[in-house]
């Protein structure tokens, strides 16, 4: 008790019956000790911080102070979403085929303007967020500074899509790891984004000759794509064929099979091979259906084209 400090002996507030008792006290007196600060005594608890989270603002000592500025912003957040919410709404109406939805719709088009842009903030905010996590993984992959974290890194960068920030990393790591083919292939990728099909090939090709299976045959299949791209669409069709050979024909093979025929003028087995798009995406496995569709539109457009 003495290490608690200087304490005082504050009484039940509850009004008092006859004789002075606390009412409905059973005619004993209650007291609480509590410590000039407001604060229980482990004496009388035997828990003193549960004791502390079970108080509630305003039962003992001082409730904690106000901050306007906190509500303050919060308000003219709200104030000002809305003002943007009568801004938009005013331009969408001039906007053709949708305006008059806008304009004629009262209340409900200021509701789907503020959809919209909560829509469209929710999208921004995702992206930021998304942003600082992958630049925090970048600083921690970073810190140790070796071929095999840059490469991580670059792999990193260019699955954002961010080609010529990934190219530098990956030619580090191919740099302190040649026998990798991960890195090969990855920065035969970052390459072919940019456009340098001639390295993209070169590297792509030191990847299958390091591991001729690399990602079930994706990495040959980049190659053919970047020959294509390159204007050798008879090599193009060799890899085709070799990677259909290895591992069977796909929606992407039979397209790209497809378009690189028409460049070589045989048009019958284009079209033949543009037919075995939709065949092989009806037979495709069920998690392969969602990427065989892409390649069905594109065979579709090709035919019209």
């Amino acid at each position: 008790e003495a290490a608690e400090g200087a304490q005082e002996l504050t009484p039940d507030p509850r009004p008092r019956a006859a004789g002075g008792r606390p009412a409905g006290a059973g005619g004993i007196g209650v007291w609480a000790r509590v410590g000039r600060d407001g604060r229980l005594p482990s004496v009388l608890h035997p828990n003193r911080a549960r004791a502390q989270r079970e108080l509630r603002p305003g039962m003992l000592g001082s409730s904690p102070p106000w901050n306007p500025s906190r509500y303050h912003s919060a308000v003219l957040r709200l104030i000002g979403f809305f003002v943007l919410v009568f801004v938009v709404r005013s331009l969408l109406v001039h906007v053709p085929v949708i305006g008059p939805l806008f304009a004629r719709t009262g209340w409900i088009g200021l509701w789907l303007t503020a959809m919209l842009l909560s829509f469209v903030f929710g999208r921004v905010g995702e992206r930021m967020v998304r942003v600082q996590r992958d630049r925090a993984e970048v600083r921690r992959l970073l810190a140790v500074d070796s071929p095999h974290a840059h490469g991580k890194v670059g792999a990193l960068l260019l699955a954002q899509g961010r080609a010529r920030a990934a190219t530098p990393h990956l030619e580090r790591a191919v740099q302190g790891e040649p026998d990798a083919a991960e890195w090969h292939y990855r920065l035969g990728l970052a390459l072919s984004a940019r456009g340098e099909r001639t390295r993209a090939i070169e590297e792509l090709r030191r990847a299958l000759e390091i591991d001729p299976e690399r990602g079930y045959g994706t990495a040959r299949m980049r190659l053919a794509q970047a020959l294509f791209e390159a204007g050798e669409a008879e090599r193009s069709l060799a890899e085709l064929e070799t990677f259909e050979r290895l591992h069977g024909p796909t929606p992407e093979s039979a397209y790209r099979r497809a378009r690189a025929l028409r460049v070589l003028g045989r048009r019958e087995k284009a079209r033949a091979a543009l037919d075995e798009v939709g065949t092989l995406a009806r037979e495709a496995a069920r998690y392969q259906k969602g990427g065989a569709a892409k390649w069905v539109a594109r065979a579709a457009l090709a035919r019209i084209l």
